[in-house]
């Protein structure tokens, strides 16, 4: 039984640009920056496997035009949205930040992502059923996919060049593809919310910050007792595509935790 070679390499790619999403939105740290690359040169390396797949699939729709099965409707449903997820993330990441409605672009190109999962996953279950594992390790099978990872290298590379050169505003963004705002700005540090939530409204005589559970001694303090000389500034990151670099003033929480005398078993903070 033979089986298409760009099948397999589009698997292998998808499962990649799945498995290096999800770490690296969750990560967002210097030292996990390589999720964030692996997801972008496996992007590019769907690519350049997909002009070969495109033939392919044009080709089958026109020998069997008539023929409607299972199979062939989820093919087509993951083609879409492969396509729109592709398209997305290319936008955002080549062109620069945008939003369509209530959501940025990259919050669309993650949710769009998360529908290609289980017809991704479907499918591939499907095509796979008949494959032994000899052709997984077949060297012809390894050279291409080698060859379409230094093609999805080279496509990324060239990419990031035409940004710059192109003057664009993705020449700038972040490591983890989120563009700057409003940093440094006084008074004017990013408002979001989701959805239906607004921004909550604080009585600064009644608001207390209580610390309580496994402390020696619990706490109970004002708003007055968060008015340090403590300055440091740190990066805000937010999934929704943006970052903010902020001079924070306050109280360490370590310092209320250690005033607090944590029990030996405390293990964890939850801060509500």
């Amino acid at each position: 039984m033979k089986h298409s070679w760009s099948n397999t390499l589009l698997f292998v790619f998808i499962g990649v640009e799945l498995v290096s999403g999800i770490f690296g939105l969750m990560s967002g740290s210097a030292d996990k920056a390589f999720l964030i690359q692996a997801h972008r040169f496996a992007g590019y390396g769907l690519l350049a496997v997909m002009a070969w797949k495109l033939a392919q699939v044009v080709h089958s729709l026109r020998r069997r035009r008539r023929v409607v099965t299972r199979p062939r409707v989820v093919s087509l449903a993951l083609g879409v949205t492969f396509a729109v997820t592709m398209a997305l993330g290319l936008w955002w990441s080549v062109i620069g930040p945008f939003r369509l409605g209530l959501f940025s672009g990259v919050s669309w190109h993650i949710y769009v992502g998360v529908a290609v999962a289980p017809l991704a996953l479907w499918h591939a279950f499907d095509y796979a059923r008949g494959i032994r594992l000899s052709y997984w390790a077949d060297r012809r099978t390894a050279l291409r996919l080698g060859a379409a990872t230094l093609a999805g290298l080279a496509l990324w590379q060239v990419a990031e060049l035409g940004s710059r050169a192109g003057g664009l505003a993705a020449a700038g963004r972040r490591f983890t593809g989120s563009y700057e705002h409003r940093s440094r700005v006084e008074g004017s540090f990013p408002v979001v919310y989701w959805l239906s939530d607004r921004t909550p409204r604080v009585d600064g005589e009644e608001w207390r910050l209580v610390v309580e559970g496994l402390v020696r001694r619990g706490m109970s303090v004002g708003l007055e007792r968060f008015d340090q000389p403590v300055d440091h500034v740190e990066v805000l990151d937010c999934t929704g595509g943006w970052y903010t670099e902020q001079t924070w003033s306050g109280i360490w929480l370590r310092d209320l935790l250690s005033e607090a005398e944590p029990h030996p078993d405390a293990r964890s903070v939850r801060i509500t």
